[in-house]
């Protein structure tokens, strides 16, 4: 293993950025002039250790992803079930998820339902994950039915290898 040990590192010239690199790939950059990191340390990479592997953000009503990384859709199977299709796929099936759904503003039988409600994942893939997103807490003293419900919001995180 090699060591370095300096007080200083600038480009060849002063206005030039410092890149480091192995096997010929840039892993960090610093702009020249500026207390800037272009490229991060740990760039987001499906591939990447002890990183979120997915993670996405969405609308469980009309389908639409506010906000996502490794997500490329999400569909609708019934109601309250969904397939989040990853953009890049795992590299096995033995990953979690972690997250909520909430139907909040929404009704059932006429009975609110507030807060974050639970969800679990069905035979997950390496191309994406089926869930079944279900309610547990309506506005009746905390009762629960164990039903489905089409969610205002669906939330999930994906950890794996």
């Amino acid at each position: 293993m090699s060591q370095l040990n300096t007080n200083i590192i600038k480009g060849v010239q002063d206005n030039d950025d410092v890149v480091i690199k192995t096997n010929n790939t840039t892993r960090v950059t610093f702009a020249s002039g500026e207390d800037t990191l272009v490229t991060a340390l740990s760039a987001p990479s499906v591939s990447a250790v002890n990183t979120c592997k997915a993670w996405g953000n969405s609308n469980g009503v009309n389908h639409t992803i506010r906000s996502s990384y490794n997500v490329s859709s999400i569909e609708d199977i019934s109601t309250g079930n969904y397939v989040i299709v990853f953009a890049q796929p795992m590299t096995d099936a033995n990953y979690i998820i972690a997250g909520h759904n909430s139907a909040e503003n929404s009704t059932s039988s006429g009975i609110p339902i507030r807060g974050s409600n639970g969800f679990h994942s069905i035979n997950p893939q390496t191309s994406g994950a089926h869930i079944h997103c279900a309610y547990g807490s309506k506005f009746t003293g905390g009762n629960s039915d164990g039903g489905s419900n089409t969610p205002a919001i669906v939330a999930v995180s994906i950890f794996g290898n």
